[in-house]
């Protein structure tokens, strides 16, 4: 048995999209309230199990992009602008290091799915795009 760490993943989400400036507000789970002063938020999680396929694991992850409505209308602009800096920062491969030693290696797809964007009830739309994701045993 492999140790595939879920919090691991979601915190090199974490600092894949905030070193990508898609959002400097990066959640691992949607909270039930959200300050009215958010223009914009990132949820990253894991979706599925991770497939242990003895010298990898496969899952999907989905990092669901939030931007505040305006005037009670999906605010296009911002979700694009998001959208454009996730796939710009979204990395085919990614390394964790913990004092110089790699302790999990990642491999995105470059494909990933796109969900239509939907309102949340809560004065904000929302894109959702999932990944596969690879990780190599180290």
């Amino acid at each position: 048995m492999n140790n595939f760490d879920i919090t691991t993943l979601e915190e090199a989400l974490k600092s894949i999209l905030t070193t990508g400036a898609v959002s400097t507000t990066v959640w691992n789970n949607r909270p039930k309230t959200v300050d009215s002063t958010k223009n914009d938020f990132v949820v990253a999680s894991v979706q599925s199990n991770m497939e242990d396929m003895d010298a990898y694991g496969d899952t999907f992850v989905n990092i669901a992009l939030f931007a505040k409505d305006g005037s009670g209308f999906k605010n296009k602009t911002k979700l694009s602008l998001m959208y454009g800096k996730l796939l710009n920062c979204m990395p085919a491969a990614y390394e964790v290091t913990n004092q110089g030693v790699t302790v999990a290696a990642y491999e995105f797809d470059t494909n990933p799915t796109i969900f239509p964007d939907v309102a949340d009830d809560y004065g904000y739309h929302c894109r959702i795009i999932q990944f596969r994701v690879t990780q190599k045993i180290i």
